[in-house]
């Protein structure tokens, strides 16, 4: 893992490098389990700023994506990171720039967290489902991407039932 914190550091310069290890990491958070704990403190002054990163979709996604892993992977130990994950993850969903395949990930990653958490996912539980609501609401748009459209049509059927 150190290497991986060492190769984060240098990613500034590419961020292909922070995508490309945040999959390494999440593999090794979901091999290692509640093992990865020790690590996770080290990894969230990179994480944070890759979540911020609405300008780089990829980027983006991937740390999302990693939060789900991390998420999983600690389960309820999970729950003490819960409230910096959630707070970054709603300020993602809020920022008109961000990319909205990130923000159908975002979405996902609410259900990682809630099951990781179990019941410590009540204090966000409203919050959650009053964005899920929101997102029932939003109109799909065909040419916005093959990937986001089923998503969102996804959403939107899940919310009609």
């Amino acid at each position: 893992m150190t290497i991986n914190i060492e190769l984060l550091k240098i990613a500034t310069k590419s961020p292909v490098i922070a995508e490309d290890t945040f999959m390494v990491v999440g593999a090794l958070a979901v091999a290692l389990d509640n093992n990865f704990a020790p690590y996770v403190t080290a990894l969230l002054p990179y994480l944070f700023p890759a979540l911020q990163a609405y300008q780089d979709t990829q980027l983006c996604s991937t740390a999302v994506g990693l939060i789900g892993d991390v998420s999983r992977a600690l389960g309820e130990g999970s729950a003490q990171y819960a409230e910096s994950f959630m707070t970054v993850l709603l300020e993602d969903l809020r920022n008109d720039m961000m990319n909205r395949s990130v923000k159908v990930s975002i979405l996902s990653c609410f259900g990682d967290i809630a099951l990781a958490i179990g019941p410590a996912f009540d204090l966000y539980f409203e919050t959650t489902m009053n964005v899920l609501v929101q997102a029932g609401q939003v109109e799909p748009n065909p040419v916005s991407g093959a990937s986001v459209f089923p998503k969102c049509m996804r959403i939107k059927r899940y919310f009609a039932a």
